[in-house]
């Protein structure tokens, strides 16, 4: 039961209710307002909204299910309600945690953090995919929208949402997407405990260990300290690329970064947050922004 005490043991909320005194010690987030709703067309949405305010409100808004959950490029993102951590934070300017490095990217690196904090039996459960994408195995396990707005009068604001299946999947996943859960993930190491409890006990364990105000708070509290953590982009870069091992050196193809389809390897990312491919004649290019990214 080594396992099941290491998960239980945590200064991280198992509700929801739990969760506003917690986020206002997390450095950064001391002021934010935090809202839990059933149901929301997008969390991103809402917060956005806030733009037009004056003063613009710093807020945490998660929720139970979103009705036009989205992802990168306007991709509809699926979640089972009630089973997965939907959330969005406001942030009052256009940079991230690390000066002059890619929020989207920094976020990844930071929810990759929570889950091993987390689930430090489970280390190799997880990795990232450029370039906003937590996956396990061959299937997503989640994914990062950020938005962002420069004013007239020169401040930026920024929107970060996050998305991640934690315990069960929606039936009717697009053809041609693979997804995965956190509980499918790190199930293999809790699988062996479980049994031993009575049904009661084993649902009761699942829904503390995988309540999404837990994540949630870890998520945050490693954004927090990736300033401390890091202190440069380069540094940051060898994180990154550690965090998503299995995405170098393999055949990928890449759609929506100009007008050709690329074949090519992924080599690296850059200091900038692109990734940096070879392409079949072995020559580097580095890639800013795609719209898909596959293996091939």
């Amino acid at each position: 039961m080594v396992i099941l005490q290491v998960a239980l043991t945590s200064s991280f909320p198992e509700t929801w209710d739990e969760l506003p005194d917690i986020l206002h010690k997390i450095p950064g987030f001391e002021s934010h307002a935090f809202i839990h709703v059933g149901e929301i067309d997008s969390t991103n949405n809402s917060l956005k909204a806030d733009w037009s305010l004056n003063p613009v409100p710093e807020r945490v808004m998660a929720a139970d299910h979103q009705t036009a959950g989205r992802g990168q490029f306007g991709r509809s993102w699926w979640d089972n309600p009630g089973d997965s951590l939907l959330f969005s934070f406001s942030w009052p300017c256009i940079e991230g945690p690390v000066r002059g490095f890619p929020v989207s990217i920094a976020t990844g690196l930071a929810l990759y953090r929570a889950l091993h904090e987390l689930f430090p039996w489970a280390s190799g459960a997880f990795w990232l995919k450029w370039p906003n994408d937590l996956w396990s195995g061959n299937a997503k396990v989640g994914g990062i929208l950020v938005e962002s707005r420069i004013a007239t009068n020169g401040i930026g604001r920024l929107v970060v949402g996050i998305g991640v299946n934690l315990r069960g999947l929606r039936p009717e996943i697009p053809s041609g997407e693979s997804a995965r859960s956190v509980e499918e993930a790190i199930g293999t190491t809790l699988r062996p405990e479980l049994p031993r409890l009575p049904q009661a006990g084993t649902d009761i364990i699942r829904q503390k260990i995988l309540h999404p105000a837990r994540l949630l708070a870890a998520i945050l509290t490693s954004w927090s300290n990736l300033s401390e953590e890091y202190d440069s982009s380069e540094s940051l870069v060898r994180a990154w690329e550690a965090a998503s091992g299995p995405m170098w050196g393999r055949k990928i193809i890449i759609t929506g970064a100009g007008d050709e389809i690329l074949n090519a390897e992924s080599v690296g990312l850059c200091v900038t947050g692109g990734l940096r491919i070879r392409l079949p004649d072995g020559s580097e290019r580095l890639i800013c922004s795609a719209e898909k990214v596959r293996f091939a």
